[in-house]
């Protein structure tokens, strides 16, 4: 063994520890930790409010479950070769799906008169609307949950041009 964890971040000799930071977010399908925490804390209501980033913007991290081999920073500046392109589409795609399992255990989780999922408005994105030539504005996002009845879903709501997500982000802390 070259490492005390497998390819997972998952502890050789102790199998329900996996050793993450947030440059070596854990992603796969067999072993989101962080995710179940945060689902554990909201159904202890411990906390509503949580954070998750799943690589800093320079990450050379790779994420071969994607099917790329070329590190998450690199693939970003695709300088709109196709290929690149379509590279960091299917990274951001696989991110994308990572997030599918949380959702599942909050709906699946029973909270008051509904779920975890009814009672929790998740926001979910990237800093930048553009990651080829870095901008604040008119960035792509999705919100996911209902806020305890603070929001409706089932919309798709485009934001005036040059709105920044800081905008998006207070309106949501507002509710």
């Amino acid at each position: 063994r070259k490492s005390v964890v497998n390819a997972d971040h998952q502890a050789h000799d102790v199998k329900n520890l996996f050793i993450v930071d947030g440059s070596n977010f854990v992603t796969s399908g067999r072993g989101q930790p962080t995710m179940t925490i945060q689902a554990l804390a909201f159904r202890a209501d411990i906390t509503r409010v949580s954070t998750l980033m799943y690589a800093h913007d320079v990450s050379m991290r790779v994420y071969p479950e994607s099917g790329v081999t070329s590190g998450n920073h690199p693939t970003s500046h695709h300088g709109g070769r196709p290929a690149t392109v379509e590279a960091w589409s299917k990274i951001n795609q696989y991110h994308v799906q990572c997030l599918a399992p949380f959702l599942t255990k909050l709906k699946s989780t029973p909270d008051g008169d509904g779920n975890l999922l009814d009672h929790s408005a998740l926001l979910w994105g990237s800093g930048m609307s553009d990651s080829n030539s870095p901008s604040p504005l008119d960035v792509p996002y999705l919100m996911v949950g209902k806020g305890g009845g603070a929001f409706t879903g089932n919309r798709h709501i485009a934001a005036a041009k040059g709105t920044q997500l800081a905008n998006v982000m207070l309106t949501v802390a507002q509710k």
